[in-house]
């Protein structure tokens, strides 16, 4: 048995873990303990203003951004695919099913430059203990800034498992931007950018497969 599960953890699960992914969405839904759908309220009222705005529903003047930029731009997509009159069910819906994508992508770019960098054991680790603790899907199932903010964290975390240190830095960062927009009192974040790029070319952080999981168990 013991063989048998390490043999599966050093192979490739990707099929595996997209399953999971899309099942954990769907168990937290239909389970009894949920985030409030609409948050305080404030991102789901300044998205909705900006799908009607699209459809020629509202003036531009009736946009505004009451506290963090992210959600709102990031919501608007699923929102305006809803439609301008759309009921909150139905943007609710589309929303959920757009960060549902969002996140099962990211999660299969983490899993792909980890194990490129590392091992698939270490990637399959890493998927293990993501999901033991779904925080990130339980807020994603309501218009909060958490589930944007986690998308960002994860593209930077993919930046930092990426062998070629040039596309690493864009990668980090656009999940820098993610994050800031979602949470902009992680702002100071950006300053961090260039001690991050001076260790990276110093090569302080190539770790070994097992080093990372121990920083994962941590």
């Amino acid at each position: 048995m013991k063989t048998f599960l390490k043999k599966q953890l050093s192979s490739n699960l990707v099929v595996l873990w997209t399953i999971i992914n899309v099942l954990m969405f769907a168990a937290l839904l239909k389970g009894p303990v949920k985030a409030k759908p609409f948050g305080d309220g404030d991102f789901h009222a300044e998205t909705g203003i900006v799908a009607q705005v699209f459809w020629g529903e509202k003036p531009w003047s009736d946009i505004s951004v009451s506290k963090a930029p992210g959600p709102v731009l990031g919501y608007a997509i699923p929102y305006i695919v809803a439609g301008p009159n759309a009921s909150d069910q139905r943007y609710l819906f589309f929303a959920r099913c757009w960060l549902m994508v969002l996140i099962t992508l990211v999660h299969l770019l983490v899993y792909r430059f980890m194990a490129r960098r590392f091992e698939y054991s270490t990637a399959n680790l890493f998927m293990l203990f993501t999901f033991i603790i779904p925080l990130h899907i339980y807020y994603s199932l309501g218009i909060w800034a958490e589930g944007m903010a986690y998308i960002g964290v994860m593209i930077m975390l993919a930046a930092w498992c990426d062998i070629r240190i040039h596309r690493g830095m864009v990668l980090f960062f656009t999940g820098a931007v993610f994050l800031a927009l979602a949470r902009p009192n992680i702002a100071l974040i950006f300053p961090g950018m260039w001690l991050f790029s001076y260790l990276y070319r110093k090569s302080a952080f190539v770790f070994s497969g097992k080093r990372f999981r121990t920083g994962v168990l941590i």
